[in-house]
């Protein structure tokens, strides 16, 4: 279900991603259902604090 563009995931879904893990599904098990590593989930999610949306999209 992973979307990769270019080496990259969308923003989109990343955007969606965080949307999940702040409505409390966990980044761990999130990540394993997308197949997307744990440490990447958060990093987006860590992104988005800081700097929000537009921290996703680089």
């Amino acid at each position: 279900m992973s979307r990769k563009r270019r080496g990259s995931y969308d923003v989109e879904y990343m955007r969606i991603v965080v949307g999940l893990i702040r409505d409390g599904i966990g980044a761990k098990s999130l990540a394993r259902r997308l197949g997307v590593s744990k440490e990447t989930t958060r990093e987006w999610l860590l992104s988005y604090r800081i700097g929000g949306e537009a921290a996703l999209m680089g």
